[in-house]
């Protein structure tokens, strides 16, 4: 599925209410495509989304979000996520734990990767390819892992975790 939008400051895809009153389990997602062209904007937000196998490439406006994650539990992850000046994939609010993300490429952001959420735990990113001007950027969360990344030629600065993330080479 092809989604081509240009809304600013919104998300382009949501799947599951903002306020995590209706839970989305078992979802498959195969080749989900976004565009999001709109400046501050994301592209595919998943909210209380539970053992979900999903393959998404997301890309957003100049200064958005690629791809978030919003209490998004026990599930399989791969695909493509950027955002020009933003970010390519937020771990954001609630619970977001348990999931493994495999095989993704983050790139053309100001950030690859960044986590927010306090209670995010146990992802494990297997063999994520970054090549954004700064890899992973951690603030919180708990026993988080990236294992075996590759950081491509436009990483200057490859990770800056003060908490949740552990790498492992």
């Amino acid at each position: 599925m092809f989604v081509y939008a240009n809304v600013y400051n919104e998300w382009a895809v949501v799947l599951g209410a903002d306020d995590f009153s209706d839970a989305h389990n078992s979802v498959k997602i195969d080749h989900l495509i976004v565009n999001n062209a709109g400046a501050g904007s994301g592209a595919v937000l998943l909210n209380y989304v539970l053992n979900a196998d999903a393959f998404i490439v997301a890309g957003a406006g100049r200064g958005g979000y690629g791809l978030g994650l919003n209490q998004v539990q026990f599930s399989r992850i791969s695909g493509a996520a950027t955002s020009t000046g933003g970010w390519g994939m937020w771990l954001g609010s609630g619970y977001t734990i348990a999931n493994t993300i495999q095989g993704i490429d983050l790139e053309e952001s100001e950030w690859c990767l960044v986590n927010t959420s306090a209670s995010s735990a146990r992802n494990t990113f297997v063999s994520p390819y970054l090549n954004c001007v700064g890899g992973v950027y951690s603030a919180a969360g708990t026993d988080n892992i990236l294992l075996n990344p590759l950081f491509g030629g436009a990483t200057q600065v490859p990770t800056q975790i003060s908490a949740g993330f552990k790498v492992t080479q």
